[in-house]
């Protein structure tokens, strides 16, 4: 007897409010600064093979023009799975009206894949299905995303890897390991100010895959003179998450989020736990006044600010 089941082979983050980079390309350069992100995700913490992942991207304007390039570095493990992946990404953005924008951007990247047999415990190890090995691979792919920002809301729409990928047993075409299909992103957030020194974010993501229901998170935060904001996220049918960051200055920022499973099965029982450090830098390049917002006269607005950088 034979089962066919699906799971999880995408790297989730409960953050992806704070660094949309990871999954729309043409949010590249739309913070104006030399913008670093890392992260880090422990999913379901204390069960064995529990999906991790690791990630490190930067982004920037190419100084006076309109153009930004990023990279992105992640590494993700799932039991027996492992996967590396780099992306490289270039953007051009098209100013809409005074305060209104329009990122475009494209990605090219590889996926290196690995699967290590010698972590399986197997009941019979003899079994023919895993007495051969899976092959490493590298893998091309491509991805594509827009997004559209002003000071008081922004929306996206990607998919970071255009191409589905099936992993296979390496002397068989005919055993499929598994497969890593199209993932497709719409984010959507608002900003509504509550006063002086407060202000609210409700935000949603979107998240969809061939062969599977859409997967759905919606967020909300509330912000104190950008010092510091809190926020809960639910996960349709799967999670309740609690978010917290802290801007530590100008230039650091850091979050961290509890996500607490609403799964039905009795081996998921832990939360996971996800942490992020957020880095906007100057040092290097400089401010490009045809990013900045402005009123209707044209005029620079000096330190007017997005939702986008939350």
């Amino acid at each position: 007897m034979s089962v066919t089941s699906f799971s999880q082979l995408d790297m989730l983050s409960t953050q992806y409010m704070n660094n949309q980079f990871s999954v729309n390309p043409g949010y590249a350069g739309v913070r104006n600064s030399l913008a670093i992100n890392l992260s880090a995700r422990h999913q379901w913490m204390g069960i064995q093979g529990a999906p991790i992942n690791y990630s490190l991207s930067a982004h920037s304007p190419i100084n006076d023009s309109k153009a930004s390039v990023g990279a992105s570095l992640t590494s993700y493990s799932a039991g027996p799975i492992q996967i590396s992946r780099f992306n490289g990404v270039y953007a051009y953005l098209v100013r809409l009206n005074h305060n209104i924008f329009l990122s475009l951007g494209a990605s090219v990247g590889v996926d290196y894949f690995s699967f290590d047999n010698n972590s399986l415990n197997l009941n019979d190890v003899a079994d023919p299905n895993f007495i051969n090995s899976v092959e490493n691979r590298i893998n091309p792919n491509f991805g594509a995303g827009a997004f559209l920002y002003s000071p008081d809301f922004y929306v996206g729409i990607s998919s970071p890897r255009l191409l589905n990928v099936a992993y296979k047993v390496s002397d068989t075409e005919s055993l499929v390991l598994n497969e890593a299909f199209r993932h497709m992103y719409l984010t959507a957030g608002y900003g509504i100010e509550l006063g002086d020194d407060f202000y609210i974010k409700p935000s949603f993501m979107t998240r969809y895959v061939e062969q599977q229901d859409p997967a759905i998170d919606l967020n909300v935060q509330l912000a104190y003179k950008e010092f510091f904001w809190l926020g809960s996220s639910y996960r349709l049918k799967n999670a309740v998450a609690f978010l917290a960051c802290f801007r530590i200055s100008n230039t650091f920022s850091f979050c961290y989020s509890y996500d607490v499973p609403l799964l039905s099965s009795p081996a998921i029982t832990k939360g996971s736990h996800e942490i992020s450090i957020s880095i906007d830098s100057y040092r290097w390049i400089k401010r490009n006044s045809d990013r900045a917002f402005k009123r209707k006269k044209k005029e620079e607005v000096e330190g007017l600010r997005s939702i986008r950088y939350f």
